[in-house]
């Protein structure tokens, strides 16, 4: 008849564990500690005590704002300086002669082709493979290098 209703043991159980909690509530010793809990005074926290720990958290923010305005300034600062540094060194380093293979009785064609060479390569190694300062200082009036046309390249326009 309990399948009809929709009712299983677990209710019945409920009700019987409901029934045996209010028996120890109920009991002697439940109801002194009762008496002894409603016996202590209320401590409430002071307002003198929440001054100061406002006044101490006051504080503590203010020096972490300090300190993060200080690290908005000095960080960009700092980084300026080292990238500031590395330009100096890499666009004033000397670079060291390099003690050639070859001796050269002239020094003309050969002396020029050397240190042309130098020139290049040490322009390649700041700047990267780019316009070098040769093909640069062709055309110095427009900034612009002359392309080179041949008469094909004409004729195809």
């Amino acid at each position: 008849m309990k399948g009809d209703f929709g009712m299983n043991d677990n209710g019945g159980k409920r009700v019987i564990e409901e029934l045996e909690l209010d028996e120890r509530l109920a009991s002697a010793a439940q109801t002194e500690m009762r008496k002894v809990v409603k016996a202590l005074p209320e401590d409430g926290l002071s307002l003198a005590w929440r001054s100061s720990l406002n006044e101490r958290l006051m504080k503590t923010a203010v020096r972490q704002r300090r300190k993060q305005i200080l690290g908005w300034i000095v960080k960009p600062a700092f980084g300026l300086a080292v990238a500031g540094a590395l330009s100096v060194v890499l666009f004033t380093r000397q670079l060291a002669p390099q003690s050639s293979s070859f001796t050269s009785t002239s020094g003309g064609i050969e002396a020029s082709i050397v240190s042309a060479h130098r020139e290049e390569t040490s322009y390649v190694d700041i700047v990267g493979a780019s316009l070098t300062p040769v093909e640069a200082k062709n055309d110095q009036s427009t900034g612009l290098a002359a392309p080179d046309l041949g008469e094909s390249d004409l004729e195809s326009l």
